[in-house]
């Protein structure tokens, strides 16, 4: 096929692909208007701009755009018509085409909202009576495109949403009299032939064979095109196309069902079973076809297995409705089915029905067979599964008790079923913080597997990784790592490179690399994980755009947000395609993109993408569960970032309420949510307050962690920053010493987390006035981090910064300067010009030129940097003031002290209103307003003395004027 790609620049270019290996695309449905159509010649040269028809391809490839989708399809211009192979195999396609697409954009040129109305969805009636006329449901080529597309949204002529298929429904229905379930997606083929005859009737066509051969797609047939041979007899070649698929349908049906009957006991054929088209089983059986319904039950069951979610819900429902309706609603076979539904709603993470489900199923099976039966068992752990999906831990975690209680005394405590009871036991205490109490258990289930399956087993095989996982959690990477290499080893032996129960150990491996700073093997690990996922279960396989995923976090960790940024565009676009905008593994990656463009300092769009993800959650998992809170918490810091200190601090107090409410004051996330309010108080100038936070958190992650976790050591390396702030660098400095002493003991002298806390202890030696062992310091982290992540690495660049201002402290001017443009030019290059540690290179490079009276260069230089932060950041931002401030001092050293007071009154109006009266900055911005009102005979310095006084304390040496 071929798509329309928008380029960055607004332009439009034609690109050619495989059907089968197609890129996310938006595709438009619309009629046409005789001569004003751009046709495909018309789009290669450039022209046909001129044409009102050029409207709707810009309305189309601009509003994908804002979906995320880099290319569209639109009939008038990406077939040649002129060429008739093309042209037929268009046609055929068509309806496929629409399926396939991620969005398909209705464009009603005859309603048109009027300008007043913003939202035309909340005021109908501006527009129903047109919408109810329009032309668009009186062309037989758009009742495919009504029925074909998952996503299809309507707009008016100018470009506002009416509203999707969905919302617009009943009024679709009464228009077009099509039922509501074939509206819903039911398969076209559970309508008899003269049904879907009727549906197009009263519908037209310009050319008299396009009657029948607009119906080709609805009716799965495939017709060569003879323009010319007259209405009458497309038809009849049409009937024939239909009643040839029918009986071809019949005998292949039988053939189906044989197959699936045996997909239960053929466990390692799931994904060959998988390649039998599910529209050859044909229509639902009745319920006299038991065995057929049956069969029906194991495709789904084959479909689910192989990461096909909605497909096999559909089915599950289907099998389901007849299976109910033959044996009943208590019977084994009917529990069964919905015991499959419901574990297939949950993978969709659909909880709420899922768990309804469960606790329908549980209800029969504890009445019909009692408490102790083993099916009654497994429905008590389907329920402790839903409930841990949805942050329930304590429920979950009773339950799963209680099962392993009755299997135990039941079946014993070697038993299969009690071991898995265990394992499931242990994920819960795992995801509620439990981590000594899940690692514990993880290690008995093993053994136990071991034992009882041998070494090389599938379960023996998922209980190692279930224990790497929870060490993972708690650092222990190495023994992490090691358990994944096993697992990893043995699965590819047992199973093979491509089963994908391996491909997910390659996965975790990479994840546990990437944690200890192996991002090159990270990477490659990655890379080979998805092109064997892309190879065994398709592009857009549910673990496929997992590994899509992973692989961007690897990326952006190695600063390469670009790549990342753009792959994980592509994996959310595939994944609202497949999965829907409010799968859990949709938001996981919205949240993963948010993250990658808070890295690139793109604050506004993050945030706009954290809200989303969060809104996502809420309505998902609701508003207290663990996952919903972290959402919450990343917001406030991407505000934070943005210096909207008062709206992070508010929603990470609400959060961490949450948090304790939920979880406990001493569980990991609380604590960590502890350390981001402590982080916003500090930033915000609430030094007492975020000590406070950060000694209650640092107490808190010794309890749990033990002294030597690098959770807590964060947390320490924290404390001291903010004591640092305050001028208590004695402590601050011993801190440091003690943190650094952990670091190289645990990790290794050039682990970039230990060459950090010498970065750190170095910055507080500087603040001593000990430049000589600062420098010291600082030139060996500088060496650590070239050699460990090299010399362009953002890490390093941050630690050729701090060198370069020791150096500028010390009056070693030259190299100073030297240093700030090498570290300038790189972070330009890495970075980009507009990124914050950019720009904060331009801020430094500037004072080391005004510290050597190049005041000139050292105005322009901090004139341009305004500019930019004021651009990026907003005016607003403390940054942007800290610019304005520096302009204003290299103003008044200038003599220009006009321009430098009203420099410095803008800065301390605007330092008041966003950080308030008392921070820090406040009081520099009142101290430098007073010089330059003393230098014109005007004295307010002993007001600002006692202010800063007031905040820093009396010793503090920030507070000397």
């Amino acid at each position: 096929m071929r798509l329309l790609k928008r380029l960055p620049n607004g332009d439009l270019e034609l690109v050619s692909f495989d059907d089968n290996n197609s890129p996310p695309y938006a595709i438009l449905s619309h009629t046409w208007a005789e001569g004003q159509e751009v046709t495909y010649k018309e789009v290669l040269a450039g022209a046909g701009k001129d044409k009102s028809g050029y409207a709707k391809i810009r309305f189309c490839v601009d509003r994908a755009a804002q979906d995320g989708l880099e290319y569209s399809w639109i009939d008038t211009c990406c077939i040649d018509k002129s060429v008739n192979d093309e042209l037929c195999k268009a046609i055929n396609s068509m309806f496929r085409w629409y399926q396939q697409a991620s969005r398909c954009y209705v464009y009603m040129s005859d309603v048109r909202v009027p300008d007043a109305v913003h939202d035309a969805q909340e005021l109908r009636t501006t527009w129903e009576d047109a919408f109810r006329q329009s032309r668009w449901f009186t062309r037989r080529w758009t009742l495919q495109e009504l029925l074909a597309p998952s996503s299809l949204e309507f707009f008016s002529v100018d470009g506002k949403r009416l509203g999707n298929r969905i919302s617009l429904e009943q009024e679709i229905q009464e228009i077009t009299s099509i039922p509501r379930q074939a509206l819903k997606g039911k398969c076209l083929s559970k309508f008899s032939v003269d049904e879907r005859m009727r549906w197009a009737e009263i519908r037209t066509t310009t050319l008299e064979e396009d009657k029948a051969y607009c119906l080709i797609g609805i009716f799965e047939v495939y017709m060569p095109l003879h323009y010319g041979e007259g209405e009458s007899h497309a038809l009849q070649r049409l009937m024939k196309g239909i009643k040839r698929r029918q009986k071809r349908r019949s005998l292949i049906r039988w053939v189906c069902v044989m197959l699936l009957s045996l997909a239960v006991h053929l466990v390692g054929y799931y994904y060959e079973l998988n390649k039998i088209p599910l529209k050859m089983v044909g229509k639902v059986p009745g319920k006299e076809h038991l065995e057929e319904l049956i069969a029906m039950n194991n495709l789904a069951v084959a479909q689910y297995r192989q990461g096909r979610y909605q497909v096999a819900e559909t089915v599950f429902r289907q099998a389901l409705a007849g299976i109910e309706e033959a044996l009943g609603k208590e019977h084994p076979d009917t529990l069964e089915c919905i015991t499959g539904l419901a574990v297939v709603l949950y993978n969709q993470g659909k909880y709420e029905e899922a768990e309804t489900m469960n606790r329908e199923t549980l209800m029969l099976r504890e009445k019909i067979l009692g408490l102790k039966h083993p099916d009654t068992l497994t429905s008590m752990s389907n329920l402790a599964q839903v409930l841990d999906g949805q942050g329930k831990y304590i429920e979950a975690e009773s339950i799963n008790r209680q099962t392993l209680a009755q299997r135990v005394k039941v079946l014993g405590i070697e038993h299969q079923s009690t071991l898995t009871s265990m394992n499931n036991l242990a994920m819960v205490l795992d995801k509620s913080g439990q981590y000594e109490a899940a690692e514990a258990m993880h290690r008995q289930t093993l053994v136990g597997f071991e034992k009882l399956l041998g070494p090389e087993h599938g379960f023996t095989l998922t209980s190692m990784s279930d224990l790497a996982l929870v060490l993972r959690k708690q650092h222990k990477y190495g023994e992490a790592e090691s358990m994944y290499r096993q697992t990893l080893a043995r699965r590819k032996k047992v199973l093979g490179l491509e089963h994908p129960d391996t491909l997910t150990t390659m996965s975790d491996l990479a994840v546990v690399l990437g944690k200890q700073h192996k991002y090159e093997e990270a990477e490659s690990i990655f890379r080979q994980t998805l092109a064997q996922c892309e190879m065994v279960l398709g592009p857009e396989h549910r673990h496929t755009l997992m590994s899509m995923s992973d692989l961007a976090v690897v990326l952006a960790r190695q600063y390469k947000y670009k790549a990342a940024e753009a792959l994980l565009k592509q994996t959310l676009a595939r994944q609202e395609k497949v999965l829907g905008t409010e799968h859990l593994d949709t938001l996981t990656s919205m949240s993963n993109l948010a993250q990658t463009l808070t890295r690139r300092g793109n604050y506004v769009e993050a945030e706009s993408i954290n809200k989303q993800t969060l809104v996502g959650l809420e309505k998902v998992l609701g508003p207290e569960h663990p996952d919903t809170l972290t959402s919450m918490d990343n917001l406030a810091l991407v505000l934070g970032y943005q210096g909207r200190y008062i709206e992070a601090e508010s929603i990470i107090r609400q959060t961490l309420a949450q948090h304790v409410k939920v979880l406990g004051t001493e569980h990991h996330s609380t604590l960590t949510s502890m350390n981001n309010l402590a982080t916003v108080l500090d930033k915000s100038g609430q030094y007492k307050a975020a000590e406070a936070m950060h000694r209650q958190t640092l107490v808190g992650f010794e309890k749990l962690l033990g002294p030597g976790h690098p959770d807590m050591l964060t947390s320490m390396s924290n404390l001291a920053q903010t004591l640092m702030r305050q001028g208590n660098y004695v402590e601050a400095e011993s801190i440091n010493r003690q943190t650094l002493a952990h670091r190289e003991k645990v990790l290794w002298a050039n682990h970039p987390d230990t060459l950090t806390s010498m970065n750190n202890l170095a910055l507080v030696l500087q603040k001593q006035g000990k430049d000589m062992d600062a420098e010291r310091m600082h030139r060996q982290t500088l060496v650590g981090f070239e050699k460990v992540l090299g010399p362009e690495h953002p890490d390093t660049l941050t630690s050729m910064n701090n060198l370069a201002l020791v150096l500028q402290k010390r009056g070693e001017d030259i190299e100073a300067e030297t240093m700030h443009r090498k570290t300038l030019a790189c972070r330009e290059k890495v970075l980009g010009p507009e990124h914050p540690d950019t720009l904060t290179s331009v801020n430094n490079l500037a004072l080391v030129l005004q510290k050597r009276g190049e005041d000139i260069e050292a105005e322009t230089m901090h004139r341009k940097m305004l500019a930019r932060r004021k651009k990026v950041l907003g005016p607003e931002h403390p940054d942007t003031l800290t610019s304005m401030s520096n302009l204003a001092e290299a103003l008044y050293s200038q003599g220009k002290c006009v321009e430098a007071e009203s420099m410095n009154r803008q800065t301390l109006a605007q330092r008041e209103k966003v950080l308030g009266p008392e921070h820090p900055d406040t009081m520099t911005s009142m101290r430098n307003l007073a010089l330059v009102l003393h230098k014109q005979g005007k004295n307010m310095h002993r007001q600002t003395v006692v202010g800063l006084e007031k905040v820093l304390g009396p010793e503090d040496p920030n507070a000397d004027t």
